[in-house]
């Protein structure tokens, strides 16, 4: 898979196995984000990694709404342009947007 020059977004990225996934992106020549809790570590791996990091607690819906935004202002806009959106639009009412993240939630853990 050819990764290079595109966006990713690695959370718990500042060490562990979050750190190795965001080593491997970058040595492919993506365009690498961290988010993670630890402010200080992230900030150094991802200047390590010659990627940006954002702050943000991934079980909390404003820091991951705002942690998005703060990544896609530092990106590239030929790369940002091309992402679409993880969630319904704002003006979808409340009971959409429920549905629509259990029907992300059961994909990605392989339930239908």
């Amino acid at each position: 898979m050819d990764i290079a020059a595109q966006a990713a977004v690695v959370t718990g990225g500042a060490s562990g196995l979050g750190a190795a996934t965001a080593k491997a992106l970058a040595e492919g020549g993506a365009k690498v984000t961290l988010f993670d809790l630890n402010a200080a570590l992230g900030a150094e791996t991802a200047k390590a990694l010659g990627g940006t990091f954002a702050a943000c607690d991934v079980a909390d819906e404003a820091s991951a709404v705002a942690a998005f935004a703060a990544a896609r202002e530092r990106m590239d806009p030929s790369v940002s342009s091309s992402t679409a959106p993880a969630s319904p639009p704002p003006s979808a009412p409340p009971r959409a947007a429920r549905r629509t993240r259990s029907t992300h939630s059961r994909r990605w853990c392989g339930s239908t």
